[in-house]
């Protein structure tokens, strides 16, 4: 009889995920996808400390500098869907490789760019890559237990906090000494890194389900369930069409501001406005990356209340406070503040 029943039953990706429960391979997992993300921030923050060298370097204008930040954004904006579209028919293994590959090798292309227009097709390339990084997000997830996947998507925003103070350091050390170029390039070796470590990542249960390889998704449950030292549930495989897509994408750069609104001189005032359309030439000092670093590293303990409550009060309500918090934090920069 309990042969019968065992044949009668079925159980599903979700399920089986649920029943192997939260171990050491979703805490490997964490750490590859992590690291994934730590590259992506650090590519993000690359923009806070770019301009100034570049000024130096081409003697670029406040124009010119806009464009930066614009191209680099503009390649997410453009490219988005199209990395949604290549993960969905190809893998999110795939994807995902693909899109740091191409990141770490278009950084590495900025970083030996012999004029600006090369640099800025270089960097609106890196806009398109990175914008693919976040399916990280997506294979983390969709191996989540339920009952962890609120706290584990929440504490995974430490390595965006992690990789943007690691990259403040970076340019501390080695861009005053050694120059931007060099800067560059190694600011682009941990996406090339996470190309060597994803060799470790298996293909997503769900995305294997859903493209008819339920074979291979059983497999890789199997392989789930031998590092986790747990067995799948009893009965008959089954695939279920479902998807989790996670956007969680946000950071703070700090800008310094030496006078405040309508009380900067006048004189000074006069000579801003004529000379507008040239940027002025001036290094990144230790106060500024220790600036950067400083307000990078307070999301940590933004991430941790946010553990804490999210359960408690539930999603929707954790949203709310934490953006009126937001927006409460965000209105005292109107007001002329000391650094």
């Amino acid at each position: 009889m309990e042969n019968i029943d065992s044949a009668n039953k079925i159980f599903t990706v979700d399920e089986a995920i649920d029943t192997l429960g939260f171990g050491k391979f979703q805490i490997m997992l964490s750490l590859l996808t992590g690291f994934a993300w730590m590259a992506d921030a650090m590519e993000m923050m690359i923009l806070a400390f770019l301009s100034p060298a570049l000024e130096c370097e081409w003697n670029i204008t406040k124009t010119q500098q806009a464009l930066i930040t614009t191209a680099v954004f503009g390649g997410m904006i453009c490219s988005g869907t199209i990395w949604g579209r290549i993960c969905d028919k190809f893998g999110r293994k795939i994807g995902l490789i693909l899109a740091a590959l191409m990141g770490s090798l278009m950084g590495i292309g900025s970083a030996i760019s012999p004029n600006f227009y090369v640099f800025l097709m270089f960097r609106c390339l890196v806009g398109v890559a990175i914008s693919g990084v976040p399916q990280a997000f997506t294979l983390y997830s969709e191996f989540l237990p339920k009952s962890h996947r609120a706290k584990c998507i929440v504490l995974i925003e430490i390595f965006w906090a992690v990789g943007a103070g690691f990259e403040a350091i970076l340019a501390l050390l080695i861009m005053n000494s050694w120059g931007w170029r060099w800067w560059l390039s190694f600011s682009s070796m941990p996406l090339f890194i996470f190309v060597i470590l994803s060799y470790w990542i298996p293909e997503s249960a769900r995305y294997l389900v859903t493209s008819g390889k339920s074979g291979k998704a059983y497999k890789t449950l199997q392989y789930v369930a031998g590092i986790n030292g747990k067995k799948l549930p009893e009965g008959k495989f089954i695939a279920n069409f479902t998807y989790y897509g996670i956007t969680l994408f946000a950071t703070v750069i700090y800008q310094k501001d030496e006078y405040c609104r309508s009380d900067m001189p006048i004189d000074l005032m006069s000579t801003t406005n004529t000379n507008s359309t040239i940027a002025s030439c001036r290094h990144l000092d230790t106060n500024d990356y220790v600036d950067l670093l400083t307000t990078n590293l307070a999301e940590i303990p933004g991430l941790i209340l946010t553990v804490l409550i999210i359960e408690r009060i539930g999603r929707k309500w954790t949203m709310a406070v934490e953006f009126l918090g937001y927006s409460f934090c965000i209105s005292l920069i109107y007001f002329c503040l000391s650094r």
